[in-house]
């Protein structure tokens, strides 16, 4: 018996996460897909993905200005000793 609710516990630990973690482009598909394909369901998700993109920015940031480097330096030819 102990078992069975051991096993319930867990199914439910690992369940409700990710319930928890729907995000607005799957609230976007649930909310429109009674419509089908086509252009009603493009008209119902353009707007809807517009909101999510507008109310919750992206996860990752934008990328950094590239940085300048030095050119290298010619050789000489010769290896350097070591002390």
């Amino acid at each position: 018996m102990k078992q069975f609710f051991a096993l319930v516990l867990i199914v439910l630990a690992c369940t409700v996460p990710l319930a928890v973690q729907a995000d607005c482009g799957g609230d976007c598909v649930a909310k429109c897909a009674h419509l089908g394909s086509g252009p009603d369901y493009a008209a119902c998700m353009n707007p809807c993905m517009d909101d999510c993109l507008a109310n919750d920015p992206p996860a990752v940031p934008p990328v950094p200005a590239p940085t300048p480097v030095e050119p290298p330096t010619p050789s000489t030819g010769t290896t350097p000793s070591n002390p």
